[in-house]
């Protein structure tokens, strides 16, 4: 069972025992799992949400958009997945939008971009080369070779934390 709301602080962990709801305006609020079958372990976590001027999301993997973001933030989100790689056992590319402004895919995907955002600010660290698109990057002086690298890393956790606020 998975549980999630449209509020991205309102949380329900799963341990073997028992299930806790957090994040809310009341504290938390558990579950013995061994005495509550999915049916009342859905209506709490419902009821939770209701408290928190929140609503359960009814189906985890409903594709979402994380709007807002530059065409830069975007491009870095694709070249992210294909230089960082990814740890799942689809290609996100494949399933994953790439619009002008926007990416969208599964809580999944997107935070699996995440993942490989996060990945590629390291990469940049070691091979600045990653950063440049000039045809011949030798040619660029040395400011704006660090420069580009700046730009990359900000545009790579800008975006990993735009889409972390949309697909937590």
């Amino acid at each position: 069972m998975h549980l999630e709301s449209t509020n991205p602080t309102l949380t329900a962990t799963f341990t073997p025992e028992q299930v806790i709801f957090s994040g809310g305006k009341f504290g938390e609020h558990s579950l013995w799992l061994n005495v509550s079958p999915p049916e009342r372990v859905q209506a709490h976590w419902e009821g939770y949400c209701e408290a928190n001027d929140a609503k359960p999301v009814k189906d985890p993997q409903k594709v979402l958009r994380v709007r807002n973001l530059t065409p830069a933030q975007v491009g870095w989100c694709h070249n992210a997945l294909n230089t960082a790689g990814m740890d799942t056992d689809h290609d996100v590319t494949e399933t994953v939008t790439f619009g002008k402004t926007f990416v969208e895919g599964t809580r999944e995907d997107l935070m699996q971009m995440v993942s490989s955002l996060v990945g590629m600010t390291g990469i940049l660290e070691d091979d600045p080369c990653e950063a440049y698109s000039a045809d011949d990057p030798e040619s660029l002086p040395d400011w704006m070779k660090e420069r580009l690298v700046e730009q990359a890393i900000r545009c790579c956790e800008t975006a990993a934390d735009k889409i972390v606020k949309v697909a937590r």
